[in-house]
């Protein structure tokens, strides 16, 4: 599958199409915002930030979650409940179907915390 890559993330800008969206997760891990702040946010269309809004995690994923929105403008959070997962999977579709419905020719996926 040649759109699957795993690149060092100082190359990942030189891998990536010039205009795309993009979908990552806040979480309580600071890997969590590693690509947002290598990528150049300027290529972004769209950007979505999934975000664990369960009570314990909320709190612990504040602070990425606000990191990441520093690197990149205008995202929208999808927040979910991940002890919820058939609404998370309900909120990630909703968020594809958008993307379908508007065109979007390329999106870039960081699932290094989707878990």
């Amino acid at each position: 599958m040649e759109y699957l890559k795993k690149v060092p993330v100082c190359q990942v800008n030189s891998h990536l199409p010039s205009e795309y969206s993009f979908i990552c997760c806040a979480s309580f891990e600071n890997r969590c915002y590693t690509l947002p702040a290598s990528i150049e946010a300027d290529h972004v269309s769209s950007a979505y930030v999934i975000r664990n809004i369960d009570k314990a995690m909320k709190s612990e994923n504040e602070s990425n979650f606000r990191k990441i929105c520093n690197e990149i403008t205008s995202i929208l959070p999808i927040e979910v409940h991940f002890d919820e997962p058939l609404s998370v999977m309900e909120s990630l579709l909703e968020t594809m179907r958008g993307l379908k419905e508007t065109q979007v020719k390329n999106l870039v996926v960081d699932i290094s915390t989707f878990t």
